[in-house]
């Protein structure tokens, strides 16, 4: 990141796992390895932001290959692809008929939301042709659309006027048109008024996806680490279950995931045949299950977006296990938390898209997790109040309202052991890949934007276990060194 003279191989640098993992055993204290691992890794990321703003300042001050929505809600900041569509798909259809219904797609989050909103983008111009637009000249329009439907006052500058534009693309479209994010969940009774006020409440239909309560639990306490809060997972289930709505967290949980209140907000105006509430098939269901559902509530066949073979081509984020969760709340405690070392942007770059979603996403034998079962009959009776809630409404049901009812632990998962006591011995076998990922990153990132000194020749160095071992720790050292130099 300094821009300094390289003499040798960056890529020297780069620990040979099973070298390590093979070398002899050597008697030193696994906490103190697991902790040495957070800070070098809390180290790396730090080194990390200043060599993304030399390569933005290279690339007129765009990032060469990401764009970063840094929202104002923790929980909700994404790191996508730069991605631009140009114009609306398809030609106007104004001509023939008055403008269509649109769908409003308010979440939840954690439900699927990111899976649907790639798979409409990807195939949005099949979508055109088959009658429905899924309204967004850029990937990040409906996220700014949110922000500014919503008011925050921390939302960037480019999202001004954007909710009016996004409604705007729909008047010229004869058929349906889609509009989606998790964030509209959020909004309060003003935002929906503005909201079906200018789509027109004739032409909107109200969309929420909805999942089991214990589940969600336990991605939520993941996304929440993956965006810089450094809670375990007691602490946090504490906030959102036992503090609710008086809760740091369990503020933001419940005003996205108590699917009546949220239902009563955007559904209070429309007549309750309009607001649809799909139900995330259970774990073991077809991965196409939600989109087929999703695709009966906009009226177009599911088929028009899959591909030959059956293969969609779209990814769910993907999850952490109990270990690489709580190696990150580490790591973001040793960066300061939200407030610390790391700009949001930063971040979401390099912490939550980086080393969360791949690096340590890319682990082989991740232990699941779930709340501890003594939370059970609490959640469940959460759960059973929320589901005689959306039944008494009668909302359009798509799928079935017992799905989001948690069923007991299984034997199984009562013996796992709790994300908060993790062993040091899994962390320390966590951090010599979060290490290994970063350095490897770093050094990519010099390599392929000619930042520095271009790899010489590789020279001839000492081999062996111990020789690896000797080279390796001192990288880590240095690492670990400039990071607590760098917070003092």
């Amino acid at each position: 990141a300094a821009g300094y003279d390289v003499a040798g191989d960056l890529n020297d640098l780069l620990p040979d796992l099973d070298t390590l993992r093979s070398a002899p055993a050597v008697d030193v204290d696994s906490a103190l390895l697991s902790a040495a691992g957070v800070r070098a890794t809390a180290g790396l990321l730090t080194e990390l932001g200043p060599l993304q703003r030399r390569l933005k300042s290279r690339h007129g001050n765009q990032p060469p290959r990401a764009a970063v929505d840094a929202g104002p809600d923790a929980e909700t900041t994404k790191v996508r692809p730069a991605r631009r569509g140009g114009r609306l798909p398809g030609r106007s259809m104004a001509e023939a008929g008055p403008a269509g219904p649109v769908f409003v797609h308010i979440g939840a989050p954690k439900t699927g939301t990111t899976y649907l909103q790639d798979l409409m983008w990807q195939r949005r111009h099949a979508l055109a042709d088959a009658g429905v637009r899924f309204a967004r000249r850029r990937y990040a329009d409906h996220y700014q659309a949110s922000l500014d439907l919503r008011e925050l006052k921390s939302r960037p500058a480019e999202s001004a006027g954007m909710w009016e534009r996004v409604a705007a693309g729909t008047r010229d479209w004869a058929g349906p048109s889609v509009i989606s994010h998790e964030l509209f969940a959020a909004a309060n009774s003003k935002h929906v008024a503005r909201a079906l006020d200018s789509l027109g409440p004739e032409r909107v239909h109200v969309i929420y996806t909805a999942r089991d309560l214990w589940g969600l639990l336990a991605a939520e306490w993941q996304e929440s680490t993956k965006h810089g809060r450094s809670l375990s997972f007691e602490q946090y289930l504490h906030d959102v279950l036992d503090l609710g709505h008086d809760g740091v967290v369990g503020r933001w949980f419940w005003s996205v995931h108590d699917p009546v209140g949220v239902l009563a907000r955007w559904g209070r105006d429309l007549p309750a045949e309009r607001v649809h509430v799909i139900t995330v098939p259970p774990a073991g269901a077809d991965p196409g299950l939600l989109w087929a559902r999703f695709a009966a509530v906009i009226g177009v066949d599911p088929g028009v977006a899959a591909q030959p073979g059956g293969d969609d081509g779209v990814r769910p984020n993907a999850s952490l296990g109990s270990a690489e969760v709580t190696f990150l709340r580490l790591v973001n405690a040793q960066l300061g938390g939200r407030d610390g070392a790391l700009t949001p942007t930063e971040h979401a770059a390099h912490v939550k898209s980086l080393l969360a979603q791949q690096v340590l996403a890319g682990r082989s034998g991740s232990t699941r997790y779930a709340p501890p079962p003594d939370r059970f009959p609490l959640v469940h009776g959460l759960a059973e109040k929320q589901a005689a809630g959306l039944r008494s409404a009668g909302y359009d049901v798509v799928g079935d309202v017992a799905d989001l009812v948690p069923t007991p632990p299984s034997e199984g998962s009562r013996r796992q052991t709790p994300p908060d006591q993790t062993s040091p011995d899994e962390l320390v076998e966590v951090g010599l890949d979060a290490v290994a990922g970063l350095v490897r990153r770093a050094v990519q990132m010099r390599t392929v934007h000619g930042l520095g000194g271009a790899p010489r020749a590789r020279q001839q160095r000492p081999s062996g276990p111990r020789a690896r071992l000797r080279a390796v720790a001192k990288s880590v050292l240095r690492t670990v060194n400039k990071g607590a130099g760098s917070q003092q």
